[in-house]
């Protein structure tokens, strides 16, 4: 998912230079499910493949003419076994280097191809990758007990604008198929929104704006239904994709971005685009 707003009157700009060239709020955000077990990156023989191209794309979306700022990964590993277990030793990746965790192997990757200024927050199964020259990080938390699966986690997130020192909450969340019931899903979905918005839906366009990414394994309509009670009437607040929706996976591939005071959005999901006022 990627998102870009147009800053003032019928001027545009890239969304990664946009912070140093205006004063108004910008957010251009990814969301990437990477999908990779825990085996393939410690023992994996065909690691060196599939990590290269997640460099290819990690430098495709920050170096892009329409770069990306917050690029939001979920299932690097497995849930229930930390990755980090398994990097602990140090584990030797494409560049020569040994890592020793997951944030050592982004901070790595993200060397190889000169983009130090890339802050990585890690919480396996996800990675936050987030451009600092255009955010900070203000709050960061992994948040569990969200249903009666206790050790299914969320990645949350609150940004800081460093220009204009807007804020902007992140849900980076994934719910396993293996474990994930539908009422389960639905406490989980319902829990986020509710901590989103405060528990005081009435008062709900006062909050702060605020996305729910990743992949909940959920289509959207019954995710909309799900959501109804803390977003806005007649405002859209879904992206999705407009890939043939072949299988229950592809179905789960959207977005849902509220209270957003950044203007006019362009919503990118896989190689689809549509463009919405939210």
């Amino acid at each position: 998912v990627q998102e870009e707003c147009r800053m003032t009157e019928d001027t545009s700009v890239d969304a990664h230079h946009a912070a140093a060239a205006f004063t108004d709020t910008t957010l251009a955000l990814m969301s990437y499910n990477i999908g990779i077990q825990n085996k393939e990156v410690h023992s994996g023989r065909n690691w060196t493949q599939k990590y290269k191209r997640i460099r290819d794309d990690v430098e495709a979306a920050f170096t892009n003419e329409a770069g990306i700022q917050v690029l939001l990964i979920s299932e690097f590993g497995n849930m229930f076994d930390d990755i980090d277990r398994h990097l602990r030793s140090g584990v030797a990746q494409p560049t020569g280097h040994k890592v020793r965790s997951t944030c050592e192997l982004f901070e790595d990757l993200l060397a190889s191809i000169k983009l130090p200024h890339i802050h990585v927050v890690a919480d396996p199964p996800y990675v936050a990758l987030i451009d600092s020259e255009c955010w900070q990080v203000e709050h960061h938390e992994v948040l569990e007990n969200l249903c009666t699966k206790h050790d299914i986690k969320v990645q949350h997130l609150i940004l800081e604008h460093v220009n204009t020192s807007e804020t902007f909450r992140c849900f980076n969340a994934h719910m396993p198929s293996s474990v994930a019931t539908p009422k389960r899903k639905e406490d989980c979905a319902k829990t986020l929104c509710d901590i989103a918005t405060g528990s005081a839906v009435p008062q709900r366009t006062a909050c702060m704006p605020w996305i729910l990414a990743g992949d909940l394994n959920v289509d959207l309509g019954t995710m909309s239904r799900w959501c109804q009670a803390f977003i806005e009437k007649g405002v859209p607040c879904f992206s999705k994709s407009e890939w043939p929706q072949t299988s229950a996976a592809q179905k789960s591939r959207f977005c849902l971005v509220t209270r957003n005071c950044f203007g006019f959005l362009q919503i990118v999901v896989g190689d689809s685009q549509s463009t919405m006022c939210i």
